[in-house]
């Protein structure tokens, strides 16, 4: 089975609607991720990547 990874949030099909996005957005407004992280290439659900 193929891992699904997420492809960020600029590449995001929703535009960064998605869930992943949303956590995104909420992890630069509080200063948990840079705003240069995107979470490309993370798991989108449980936020690890390769």
């Amino acid at each position: 089975m193929q891992k699904t990874v997420y492809a960020g949030i600029h590449a995001d099909n929703c535009g960064g609607t998605a869930h992943p996005g949303q956590i995104i957005e909420d992890a630069w407004l509080f200063g948990i991720i840079p705003e240069t992280g995107t979470g490309a290439g993370r798991d989108p659900v449980l936020g690890e990547d390769d």
